[in-house]
C-alpha cells in the first residue's frame, strides 16, 4: 500500500522539530551546569482551605446590603413611632445606608448645638488652645503690691475646689483651681496689697445671658456670663443637680475678686482695701497667672455632660478669637461664616447661642452629619463626645453589654426637643462605624421618644447584620486542622 505524501512530509517535519527541541535543551542544560541529581519533587496542594458553599465566602458587600436591608425597616418603624416633625440621617463612609427621613429639616436642636460650637471652636482657636487669667500690678516691690488686677480671660470652670467636690463623676470634667492662683501668688513672694483685688472682666461684653426663655434661666441652666466668673458665677450651692438650689452671683467679676481676696488672707497676705470691680491699668504689670486645661478637654466636658455655661463662654472667645469681639451675637456670626467657609449647606439654620438653650435656633440631620463625616470617628470632636455606659449624658445608656462604649454622641433635651447625634462603632466589624443624626420636635417629646431612640441605636451597633466579617472571611492555609 503506497505511503500519502502530505504524510510524510509531516513525519519528517515533526522528527525535525523533536530533534532540535532536544539539541537546544541539552546546551542550553550544559551551559546552566546543572546538576544531574534529582531534586525534591514539588508538590502542588489543589486542596480548597475554604469551602465553596462555606458562609465564609459571602461577600461583604452583599452581607452590608442585607443589613442595610433590615435597618431600612428599622428606621421606618422609628420614624413611624416618632413625632412627624423628626430627621433621621444614617451613613456609612458618607453614604446612606438607609434612606434619609426630613433630612433637610430645620429644627430645634437643643444641645445637640454644642456640636457646631466646639467644632468652630476647634478651626478658629485650635484644639490646644488654653486660657490664661494674670494677675497684675501696678506696684510690686519687696512682696508689696499697690493693687492687684485678676484679669479675666474667659475660662469657663475657673473654680474653687469646693465646687469640683459636689460633681459625682469627674471622667471628661476639667478644673482651673484659683487656690492655685493665690499659691502662685504668694510663691512669688506676695506679703501685702495696699490696696485691693480688682476683678477685671472686659475681655468678654457685660450680658449674662444668652437669648433665652425666662424660664430657662430662672431654672439656672447657666449661670450668669462673664469673662471672670467663679464657680459659673454662682456663689453657694447644694449639689450637682440641685440647680433650683443654686444661687447666682448679681456680678461675677466682683465676686471672684472677694474669692481670691479671702484666699490669700487665708495664706496670711494682708490686704488693706476692700475688692472691686475695674480694669487693670495698661502700665499694669504681670506677677503671675494661670492656664486652663487645652480647648480639647474644656470640650470634653462640653460635649460629654451638656455644659451650658461652657458652650456659651467658649462662643464669646470664638468671637474674641476672630472678630476681637467677645459677645454671644459675634460669636454666632463667626461660627456662620465658618461653616459657610467649608461649603455646608446652612438652608434653615439659625445659630444664635452656643450651648442650644435659645428655642430659635434651627440645625438639620444633614447639617450635623455633614460635620461628623467631615471630621471623622477618630478626631477630637469625636473624643470629646458623651461615651455609652462610661461617660457623661450616655454613662447610663446604650450601656448593655454589646453597646457598652460603641456609642460616642451629643446629647440634646429642652422642652418640645430631643437629639442624639454621633458615630457607633459596629459589634461586628472594626471598619463599619455607622454617622448618625436624630432631632425629634414636638411640644410632649421626652421619654417616650428618648426610650425608641435608644432601640434604634443598638440596631445600628449591629450594622452589618450578621456572623463577623473575620469568621466570614477565607483561612489561611496554615489555619486548616489535618
Amino acid at each position: 500500500m503506497n505511503k500519502n505524501p502530505l504524510h510524510s512530509v509531516l513525519s519528517l517535519t515533526a522528527a525535525f522539530v523533536l530533534a532540535s527541541v532536544s539539541v537546544f535543551a541539552a546546551v542550553i542544560a550544559y551551559s546552566l551546569n546543572f546538576s544531574s541529581e534529582p531534586g525534591e519533587p514539588v508538590r502542588y496542594d489543589n486542596t480548597l482551605v475554604t469551602p465553596v458553599l462555606s458562609a465564609r465566602r459571602i461577600p461583604k458587600t452583599l452581607q452590608a446590603s442585607i443589613a442595610a436591608s433590615e435597618i431600612t425597616e428599622d428606621v421606618q418603624d422609628f420614624t413611624a413611632a416618632a413625632p412627624p416633625t423628626s430627621c433621621v440621617v444614617v451613613e456609612r463612609n458618607g453614604i446612606p445606608i438607609t434612606p434619609s427621613v426630613n433630612e433637610s429639616a430645620p429644627l430645634v436642636p437643643a444641645s445637640n448645638q454644642k456640636l457646631i460650637t466646639t467644632f468652630v471652636a476647634f478651626e478658629t482657636l485650635g484644639a490646644d488652645y488654653q486660657y490664661d487669667t494674670r494677675v497684675l500690678t501696678d506696684s510690686f516691690v519687696d512682696g508689696v503690691a499697690e493693687q492687684l488686677y485678676l484679669v479675666g480671660s474667659g475660662d469657663p470652670y475657673l473654680s474653687t475646689r469646693a465646687w469640683a467636690e459636689q460633681f459625682e463623676f469627674s471622667d471628661g470634667r476639667t478644673f482651673t483651681f484659683i487656690e492655685d492662683l493665690a499659691d502662685s501668688l504668694v510663691a512669688a513672694g506676695l506679703r501685702q496689697v495696699n490696696g485691693g483685688v480688682v476683678g477685671d472682666e472686659s475681655r468678654y461684653d457685660a450680658q449674662r445671658t444668652g437669648p433665652w426663655a425666662d424660664r430657662l434661666v430662672a431654672q439656672n441652666q447657666a449661670g450668669p456670663l462673664s469673662a471672670l466668673a467663679v464657680n459659673e458665677g454662682f456663689i453657694s450651692w447644694e449639689g450637682e443637680l440641685q440647680l433650683g438650689s443654686r444661687v447666682r452671683s448679681t456680678n461675677p467679676a466682683l465676686s471672684a475678686a472677694e474669692n481670691l481676696t479671702q484666699l490669700l488672707q487665708d495664706r496670711g497676705v494682708n490686704i488693706v482695701g476692700a475688692p472691686s470691680v475695674g480694669i487693670a491699668a495698661e502700665s499694669a504689670t504681670p506677677i503671675t497667672g494661670i492656664k486652663s486645661a487645652p480647648l480639647r478637654e474644656i470640650a470634653t466636658y462640653i460635649n460629654s455632660y451638656s455644659s451650658n455655661y461652657g458652650a456659651e463662654l467658649v462662643l464669646k472667645e470664638i468671637g474674641v478669637g476672630v472678630q476681637g469681639v467677645g459677645s454671644t451675637a459675634v460669636g454666632a456670626q463667626v461660627v456662620v461664616e465658618t461653616l459657610q467657609e467649608f461649603g455646608l449647606n446652612l438652608a434653615g439654620v439659625e445659630i444664635n447661642d452656643g450651648s442650644g438653650l435659645a428655642e430659635d435656633n434651627r440645625l438639620t440631620c444633614d447639617l450635623l452629619v455633614d460635620i461628623l463625616n467631615l471630621v471623622g470617628s477618630e478626631s477630637t470632636l469625636a473624643q470629646t463626645l458623651a461615651v455609652s455606659g462610661e461617660r457623661g449624658s450616655l454613662l447610663e445608656r446604650f450601656d448593655g453589654a454589646t453597646a457598652t462604649g460603641r456609642v460616642v454622641a451629643k446629647t440634646g433635651t429642652l422642652r418640645g426637643s430631643t437629639a442624639l447625634s454621633g458615630f457607633i462603632a459596629s459589634e461586628t466589624s472594626n471598619s463599619d462605624d455607622i454617622t448618625f443624626a436624630y432631632i425629634a420636635n414636638e411640644d410632649a417629646v421626652g421619654g417616650r421618644t428618648i426610650d425608641i431612640t435608644n432601640d434604634l441605636v443598638l440596631d445600628f451597633s449591629k450594622y452589618p447584620e450578621g456572623p463577623e466579617l473575620e469568621l466570614l472571611s477565607p483561612l489561611a492555609a496554615s489555619e486548616v486542622q489535618e
